[in-house]
């Protein structure tokens, strides 16, 4: 009987630990949330991953081949990134009554091997 309850709780905790090694915390600073997500999915790392880690998170993801995104720059200038294969992961959270913050996570791949992560976050309000 102890033992079974001493491997109850060796899985449980393997279980937790590896779902909190999973999280990714959402920042507002942009520069902060690549660095965190570039922590979980590396250059070279599979997108299949990427995509099963983001939504384990909470974000709804799409896959889109040969299209366009527009990346914002330190400045604000948009940079157009055309004929991408990317993932394409979008979350909210809500703020305040009406107010929610929405990230938005794009994850280039080629092959199927991740080669690009690109992040903006903002507040959307009626």
């Amino acid at each position: 009987m102890t033992f079974i309850i001493a491997f109850i709780i060796t899985i449980s905790i393997s279980f937790i630990s590896s779902q909190a090694e999973n999280r990714i915390p959402l920042h507002e600073d942009m520069k902060l949330m690549r660095q965190e997500l570039m922590k979980v999915i590396p250059i070279g790392s599979r997108v299949t991953d990427a995509k099963k880690l983001m939504e384990q998170n909470g974000f709804k993801c799409k896959m889109k081949e040969k299209a366009a995104f527009v990346e914002y720059d330190e400045r604000n200038n948009q940079i157009l990134h055309e004929n991408e294969d990317y993932l394409w992961c979008d979350k909210s959270r809500q703020v305040a009554e009406l107010i929610s913050r929405r990230w938005q996570v794009i994850i280039t791949h080629k092959r199927e091997v991740v080669t690009g992560v690109y992040v903006s976050s903002g507040i959307k309000a009626p």
